[in-house]
């Protein structure tokens, strides 16, 4: 759908030619409109303005952007009472591991998807990988669709996510040269025990495509930066816009559906099942 955006000036313009047109009506309902060689500049430029917004959201749109993924100290003091320092080292070496993993971001106009870059990494952040997200991320803005493909126990899920609801704030900052604004969510990772995390996602204004990573969309800009707080931060490191590379985006269909809300009560359920068959 071509959307057309009259901008301001053009509509102080419009008024301005409507006030001076002098509109006689006969009795046959015949408009007769006068317009002087002045208004009809205005038209045009009205009409050129119009045709260049067309002309701008016609085009087709495909990006490619690359996220670098770093690990948020983590606190270690819980862990301060365990006996085996070889289960000890383990957890702490999880915990402080500074290796940062890759993520591409790629649209292709209405659509987008979100994965991780892979490549043969003995010292891989298992930590960060798993705070981050596993699978892969596919974004509809035209119907809001958002799916996540992933395996999990032998089988694929495509688990549906809901609307991000965003606060966004007066804060602004500076991100590869673009003027970033300030948003932020709530998230409940814990129905039960009631913890929440709070991310922070700083958004381009100048490049009006609400895209993101994750399930991280619907801001009035593209996410440059992800701060899931006390766990990971994500950053872009490059940004191809109108990429000559070409990107094919298909959204999956085989595979388990459900929603966010059952897939996580099935993982609660396979795992309590795993956990009383290792105790037999």
């Amino acid at each position: 759908m071509i959307q057309v955006r009259i901008t301001i000036l053009s509509l102080l313009f419009f008024t301005e030619y409507v006030k001076q047109m002098e509109t006689n009506f006969t009795k046959k309902f015949i408009i007769k409109i006068q317009i002087t060689k002045k208004m009809k500049k205005i038209a045009l430029f009205i009409i050129l303005l119009i045709n260049v917004n067309v002309f701008l959201y016609s085009q087709t749109f495909k990006a490619k952007i690359d996220y670098q993924a770093i690990l948020l100290k983590q606190k270690t003091s819980a862990y301060d009472t365990i006996k085996s320092k070889k289960v000890k080292k383990l957890l702490l070496n999880l915990l402080t591991n500074n290796n940062e993993l890759n993520y591409t971001l790629t649209i292709n106009n209405n659509v987008s998807l979100f994965k991780k870059v892979k490549k043969l990494d003995i010292r891989k952040n298992i930590l960060l990988d798993v705070l981050v997200g596993g699978g892969s991320f596919y974004y509809n803005r035209e119907n809001n669709l958002l799916i996540n493909e992933i395996d999990a126990y032998g089988d694929v899920f495509l688990i549906s996510y809901p609307k991000t609801e965003w606060k966004i704030t007066n804060e602004t900052k500076k991100i590869n040269g673009y003027l970033c604004g300030k948003a932020i969510t709530t998230l409940v990772e814990n129905s039960r025990a009631r913890q929440t995390s709070t991310i922070i996602a700083w958004f381009a204004y100048d490049l009006p495509y609400n895209f993101g990573p994750n399930q991280f969309t619907g801001l009035p800009g593209l996410v440059l930066e992800l701060d899931y707080i006390g766990k990971y931060k994500l950053r872009a490191t490059k940004i191809e816009l109108n990429t000559k590379e070409k990107i094919k985006i298909e959204f999956p269909k085989k595979g388990i559906k459900m929603s966010l809300e059952k897939y996580e009560k099935k993982l609660e359920e396979l795992f309590v099942k795993r956990r009383i068959r290792s105790q037999n």
